[in-house]
This record gives structure tokens, C-alpha cells and sequence, in this order.
């Protein structure tokens, strides 16, 4: 990273994503972590301001105490008040409470910069590549495609102060309208609970879903049985199905394509989600 600047910077993330949409297969998911809404923005002005009293030349534990020391007199100097003020302190306890590795790279290196969803949407959906959702996920309206959803979580930074963000895109399936959600790296996980109505679910603290089909109820129900990935989740379903004895779309296609639509609405109400196992 030495020697580059923000517009360097850019031109590498610009090929960078440009590389992913050219490689990624038919429900493939990309992951990114990123610096997102107004704390984003705030821990770059943050980490501009500590930049100015750091010299690269002196030796690295040195440029560590003289960040810290500096960091601190700036929590110090925060006044009683101010539009911004919860902010302000959250930002410098958040970037303070780090190790010193991300220190180092994040309030000295040359660039730290706030990325856009919608930015890093538009410039994927060039290459085919939709935005999905955060992890965890952020609330989004029902059938919002990928635009409407980049947007949404574009307004959700801005509104709660954003902060370190796990976002994933995808390229569509190619068999049906879900866009990545089959890969087999994910595994989806949901907090929805049976309730006294066998089509109602909820979820602890209130709120929750009705199922709108026997195969959405089916899906949900293997959900409901505990974490799993796609296939597990398509077995689950499948044989639940077998033992409903009601109408549910004809051919695998189909039944794959409604276990899709029942895992993004869930995804974008905010009570199922897919996690990243480690390894």
C-alpha cells in the first residue's frame, strides 16, 4: 500500500472488481469488507488528522505510541456537545480499542477510504453481478431487486452511522431467479420460530413471516430445523413436500426457484440470514 494514493487506490479496486465479475461462475458469491456510511467517513477524517502527526521514517513501535498518545489528546479535546458528538467518541473508542496491526494500516497507512454499496453495485452489475445483502443482513422491502436493495442499505448506513460492513453480490444461478444464494459456501441460518398458526412464523422480541405457499411453508419449516447449506436445505424441503399432499410448482427448476425467492424474502425482512463458515 506505500506510495499509493486514493486515486491509485481506485483504479486498483476498479480492476479488482472488474477480475471478480469476469471470474465468478453462475451462483458464484463474492464477499467484501469494507468501511461504510458516516462512521466510515469518520474514521477517514479520523485517520487523516492522526496521519498528520506521524513520520513513516521513525520506528514502527514509535509511530504506535505517538498514534495512540495522539488519538487520546483528540478524545480529549471533544466538546460537551455537538451535532456530532456520539459519533465523534464512537469512532475514536472504535479505532483506539484496536490492535496494532490494524492501527498501523488503518490511522497510518496512506489510504483508508468509505466505500458506497450502491458504487461497488453499479460497477459489479456491469459485469452481470448482483448485491445480495449484508451479513448480518440489512432490512430491506419486500421484492426489492439488487438496485433497490444497493440503495436501501446505501440509505440504512447513512441512517444508522454504517460501520464495518460484510456485504455479498452474485452472479444469477442461470436456472432460476435467485442470484447466488445455491453456492455451496453458504450456509443459512434463521432466528424464525413455529407459532400457534401452522403458517406463521416468529421470531423472539416480535414480528415474523407467513408462509404464502405449501412450498415456502416446507422451506421455511426446514430452515426452521437448524443451519444448513443449499443442498441440505433442497433435501429437507424436498422430503417434506413428499408427505404435504398439496399443489407445489412442478419440476426441479421450479421448486428450486421457490426455495430461492423464500430464502432472499426472509434474507431481506432481516430473519434468515447465510453465514461464512471459517476454512
Amino acid at each position: 500500500m506505500v506510495g499509493i494514493d486514493a486515486s491509485g487506490e481506485a483504479c486498483a479496486r476498479a480492476q479488482a472488481l472488474g477480475l471478480a465479475a469476469a471470474c465468478l461462475k453462475p451462483g458464484g458469491v463474492v464477499v467484501m469488507n469494507y468501511y461504510a456510511g458516516l462512521a466510515g467517513l469518520a474514521r477517514a477524517a479520523l485517520g487523516r488528522v492522526l496521519r498528520l502527526g506521524n513520520d513513516p521514517a521513525w520506528p514502527v513501535a514509535q509511530q504506535l505510541t505517538t498514534v495512540r498518545a495522539n488519538l487520546k489528546a483528540i478524545g480529549d479535546a471533544v466538546p460537551a456537545q455537538g451535532a456530532t458528538r456520539d459519533l465523534v467518541v464512537a469512532t475514536i473508542a472504535s479505532m483506539g480499542g484496536t490492535g496494532d496491526v490494524v492501527m498501523f494500516h488503518e490511522a497510518l497507512g496512506p489510504v483508508l477510504e468509505t466505500l458506497h454499496t450502491a458504487d461497488l453495485a453499479a460497477q459489479l452489475a456491469a459485469g452481470g453481478v448482483a448485491f445480495m445483502n449484508y451479513l448480518p443482513p440489512a432490512p430491506m422491502p419486500l421484492g426489492s431487486d439488487p438496485k433497490i436493495a444497493a440503495r436501501t442499505a446505501e440509505a440504512w448506513d447513512f441512517a444508522s452511522g454504517g460501520g464495518y460492513r460484510t456485504a455479498l453480490f452474485a452472479r444469477p444461478s442461470g436456472s432460476g431467479p435467485g442470484i447466488g444464494l445455491r453456492d455451496p459456501a453458504l450456509v443459512w441460518a434463521t432466528a424464525l420460530q413455529p407459532s400457534g398458526d401452522a403458517a406463521v412464523f416468529t421470531v423472539p422480541g416480535g414480528g415474523g413471516v407467513q408462509a404464502q405457499s405449501p412450498l415456502a411453508k416446507a422451506a421455511i419449516e426446514a430452515l426452521v430445523e437448524g443451519p444448513c447449506g443449499w443442498g441440505e436445505l433442497r433435501a429437507r424441503t424436498l422430503a417434506r413436500i413428499a408427505t404435504i399432499g398439496a399443489a407445489v410448482p412442478t419440476g426441479a427448476d421450479a421448486i428450486d426457484a421457490g426455495i430461492e425467492d423464500m430464502l432472499m424474502t426472509l434474507w431481506r425482512r432481516g430473519v434468515a440470514a447465510p453465514t461464512l463458515p471459517v476454512g
